[in-house]
């Protein structure tokens, strides 16, 4: 065999294992974009109803709500569990919440590639919130890729406003009559700048505390000259000779789409 011959010989060699290397190289795997599910609310103390006070509620006045949403009080913790389908386990980036972008570093660490979790903040403004999950980004490799949302479901709710208080109540408008009866006029300002106390509601009775000459409290009701139109409330006809204390006011409060 002569020079010449070895040297095709060689040269065909080494084509026919490159061309072989070339066959056998493995191209990278593409990565499954993630798709979005749902999105829900995981706070425990989240429901469907309900206002933000200090004060106890007549909870049998509240209406009922045909497509619940979630209330929470100004600056809550809004807690939520995003799913995927992530078929690759691709590496969630962040996360793009009406319009505020999210980096995984804020996810709680109990998230998963296929279900995050997050906490927002409720904020300070009162009324109806919409949470759109508008993008996903993810890693495909060395480079991020992103996932629109638009479309997909969103979530509704509501902040809810802060409960009116009963200030400045003034007990000293007694007035005795000749059958030795008193009737106390209760006199208040209502600071209720959001217009959410209902002072028009018929039928409401006052729990009184009264104590009879042998020191013991008996617990009475006392049904009120109502006047819804006017911050106050008389009560007539209350035994003489007893000594009357307040206990508590209850207030009923508005439920509708125009207060919440």
């Amino acid at each position: 065999m002569n020079y010449k011959h070895l040297l095709y010989l060689l040269i065909l060699i080494m084509t026919l294992t490159l061309s072989g290397c070339a066959v056998n190289q493995e191209k990278p795997a593409r990565i499954t974009p993630p798709i979005f599910t749902k999105v829900l609310v995981t706070n425990t103390s989240a429901h469907a109803g309900g206002i933000s006070s200090n004060k106890r509620l007549d909870i049998n006045r509240w209406g009922i709500v045909k497509d619940p949403k979630y209330f929470f009080n100004k600056n809550e913790g809004l807690h939520l569990s995003i799913y995927l389908i992530n078929p690759d386990d691709a590496k969630i980036s962040s996360l793009t919440i009406n319009g505020t972008n999210y980096k995984n570093l804020t996810f709680e660490k109990e998230s998963t590639n296929k279900k995050i979790k997050l906490t927002l903040d409720t904020g300070t403004s009162a009324g109806e919130k919409i949470l759109n999950i508008d993008q996903i980004r993810y890693e495909d490799g060395s480079r991020l890729k992103n996932v629109d949302m638009k479309g997909n479901p969103n979530i509704s709710i509501h902040i809810k406003k802060e409960a009116p208080l009963l200030t400045d109540v003034d007990y000293n408008n007694v007035f005795y009559d000749n059958d030795k009866k008193i009737k106390i006029t209760l006199t208040f300002e209502n600071n209720d700048e959001a217009k959410i106390v209902s002072l028009t509601i018929n039928g409401v009775h006052y729990t009184g505390l009264m104590m009879n000459k042998e020191n013991t409290i008996i617990t009475i009701d006392l049904e009120p000259d109502f006047y819804g139109d006017s911050d106050s409330v008389t009560i007539n006809d209350i035994t003489f000779d007893n000594l009357y204390n307040t206990e508590t006011v209850v207030l009923n409060y508005k439920f509708d789409t125009n207060v919440i």
